[in-house]
């Protein structure tokens, strides 16, 4: 089956380090790690005890600078998946950078990013999506932004008349040692006002909130113009998903490098073996509309 992996990253998108990781080796395993082989059910992640927050910090941030445009292209392989959809985050990782490294790879699809806080996000925008960026990426508690804030709309604005797919990052998640008053520009509430000011854009919510999955499965509901990409989701959180959302409107994803491809698979295809027709939905066809290019 033709898969779309519609969430990854290359580069260090958490404090914007021009350094590989343990450049011969393989990625940091702790708490995360552990967290994906108990298929995303733990309770901990996000209500975890103070003393874990600053070491699963960690974590993040070293796979993040592990992860590679060749260990991408990597794990792409040894998963059989067919493409990947690439954010970058400004201002951490840079987007003419990546999408000129992906050019050589059609199996590599490269989103824009501009900073809300940079004086030339306009510029900027106008001149990732001329290059051909196929949509923009925005990480309110990366680019340390309120959803709400005039920035994020001026962008938006500017950016409606492309018609190409907005991925906000949605659920609270402390990237940063200290913690950071940012980590709360995740709750999933603050997006609605951004949503339903824009009905002709779409706006796809990655990880479908992260650890509180129902604001965001409400949103799809209520709005149109609303996906789900379903990162860090359990089986049963997928259910929930499928059982109430339009299945025109979810999407596979992983956050590799920060969650390995693998255990996403392992439990997208669980939840949807009894629905060929939905796996093709979640796994490709939803992705292919949004992204406007057949894969195969």
């Amino acid at each position: 089956m033709t898969i779309i992996d519609f969430h990854t990253h290359i580069g260090d998108i958490i404090n914007g380090f021009d350094v590989v990781v343990d450049p011969s080796g393989k990625p940091f395993k702790l708490f995360e790690f552990l967290y994906q082989k108990m298929g995303f059910q733990s309770p901990l992640p996000g209500t975890e005890p103070k003393w874990m927050r600053i070491p699963l910090a960690i974590e993040v941030q070293l796979r993040s600078a592990w992860g590679t445009q060749t260990r991408l292209l990597e794990s792409i392989g040894q998963n059989e998946i067919s493409a990947a959809v690439v954010h970058p985050i400004e201002p951490k990782s840079d987007t003419a950078k990546i999408f000129n490294d992906a050019k050589a790879h059609k199996n590599l699809f490269v989103f824009a990013s501009v900073d809300p806080k940079s004086s030339q996000r306009i510029n900027k925008l106008r001149e990732y999506m001329a290059m051909g960026c196929r949509g923009l990426k925005l990480h309110p508690i990366i680019q340390r932004t309120s959803p709400e804030d005039i920035a994020y709309f001026e962008i938006i604005e500017e950016y409606q008349k492309y018609g190409k797919p907005v991925l906000f990052h949605t659920g609270k998640f402390d990237y940063y040692i200290p913690r950071t008053r940012s980590t709360e520009y995740g709750r999933v509430e603050l997006f609605e006002k951004i949503i339903s000011s824009f009905p002709k854009v779409n706006f796809v919510l990655g990880h479908t909130g992260l650890h509180t999955p129902g604001p965001a499965i409400v949103l799809a509901e209520r709005y149109k113009n609303v996906y789900l990409e379903t990162s860090f989701q359990s089986k049963k959180s997928l259910k929930s998903i499928f059982a109430r959302v339009d299945h025109s409107h979810i999407l596979f994803g992983s956050d590799w490098p920060c969650s390995f491809q693998a255990p996403h698979l392992k439990i997208m295809k669980k939840a949807t073996a009894a629905n060929p027709s939905l796996a093709e939905r979640v796994f490709y066809r939803n992705a292919e509309t949004l992204l406007g290019h057949q894969v195969i």
